[in-house]
């Protein structure tokens, strides 16, 4: 799945908490998962039409809990 050009993922922080960001996709929508990357947790998930749409939701849901 990781040579798939509708999968992606990276590492980042969110409030000093490692995080991991995977987005990919099945059919017609878009999901985006992050995980704390210390210990593998969901923080945060979302669905939506594009990529884009769901990290920036992701990652906003994300930052609220790591708040």
């Amino acid at each position: 799945m990781e040579n798939n050009k509708n999968f992606n993922s990276y590492k980042s922080s969110i409030n000093g908490t490692r995080i991991e960001v995977v987005t990919y996709k099945i059919g017609n929508d878009y999901f985006c998962h992050v995980t704390n990357d210390d210990a593998g947790p969901t923080i945060s998930r979302s669905k939506a039409e594009t990529a884009e749409e769901a990290q920036k939701v992701a990652l906003e849901k994300a930052t609220r809990r790591l708040s």
